[in-house]
């Protein structure tokens, strides 16, 4: 996570692509975040993620599950 301040300033998509390149032995990766984290959802779908399934949590809170099939 990145702090409030921090935000918007490109350091989750240097976070991501440094888990990815520090896991470089994966052929997918996977993460979920919630529904309303609009921001989240929108840079993982930029850094080529894509959504493979929603759970219900409650009737206010769902998990979106997202993947990213490592290129060879």
């Amino acid at each position: 996570m990145v702090k409030k301040e921090f935000q918007n300033n490109k350091f989750g998509q240097a976070l991501m692509k440094e888990i990815e390149t520090q896991l470089n032995n994966c052929n997918r990766y996977e993460l979920f975040t919630g529904f309303k984290s609009e921001k989240n959802l929108k840079l993982y779908q930029k850094l080529g993620y894509s959504e493979f399934r929603r759970q219900v949590i409650t009737n206010n809170f769902t998990l979106v599950y997202l993947e990213k099939l490592r290129q060879k």
